[in-house]
């Protein structure tokens, strides 16, 4: 399997996944630049789409 590296050279070992639609932090990962979220339920991966994407690392 080829190594993940990072830009500075860094052996990548390991995957954290966040499982979580919204959050309440109010940082750009969940809201626009309004705070407003505006997500639809088709835009957000289902658990088994998650687990196909973890499967491959």
């Amino acid at each position: 399997m080829k190594q993940l590296i990072d830009p500075f050279n860094r052996n990548i070992t390991y995957l954290r996944v966040s499982v979580t639609d919204h959050c309440n932090y109010r940082c750009h990962y969940c809201r626009d630049e309004d705070h407003i979220t505006d997500t639809t339920r088709n835009e957000i991966l289902s658990y088994e789409e998650i687990a196909k994407i973890v499967r491959l690392f």
